[in-house]
């Protein structure tokens, strides 16, 4: 399963029987192992919003990784994704099968540990604290 978002600045290759690969942009490595030490194969990746730079991180890291599992001739589920993104899987695993993961990865978003809902609690706490604030000092024909 190939998982990548918008202009790409981060994606995930989660393989039935391994360890995850996250992709993430230069600027959130850090923050990554940070916050996900368990991930062990992270990989910085530049913006992938322009073809030349879709084709190399393809080849270069996606590619591989396949190949090395036996996979680049296999069925891979792929969820949001560039049109230079396909043409480049499209391409460069001709081999390949690609299928909507879509569901797949909806699905485990709903999924949630014991932390992640901490913080959505916290999220929503915080919210409500900020909306009420806003609510005590607003006022008819008030100015900032």
């Amino acid at each position: 399963m190939l998982q990548f978002r918008s202009t790409t600045t981060y994606g995930v290759l989660i393989l039935a029987d391994g360890q995850p690969t996250l992709y993430a942009s230069g600027g959130e490595v850090a923050r990554s192992q940070e916050v996900m030490p368990c991930i062990e194969d992270l990989v910085a990746i530049p913006f992938l919003d322009e073809p030349g730079l879709v084709w190399t991180v393809v080849e270069g890291e996606i590619l591989p990784r396949l190949a090395d599992r036996g996979l680049a001739k296999g069925l891979i589920g792929v969820d949001g994704m560039t049109l230079s993104l396909l043409r480049a899987y499209q391409e460069l695993l001709p081999d390949a099968g690609l299928m909507d993961g879509d569901t797949l990865m909806q699905k485990v978003r709903l999924i949630k540990t014991c932390d992640e809902v901490a913080l959505l609690h916290e999220a929503s706490a915080i919210a409500d604290a900020v909306t009420q604030a806003a609510i005590d000092v607003v006022r008819p024909g008030g100015r900032a």
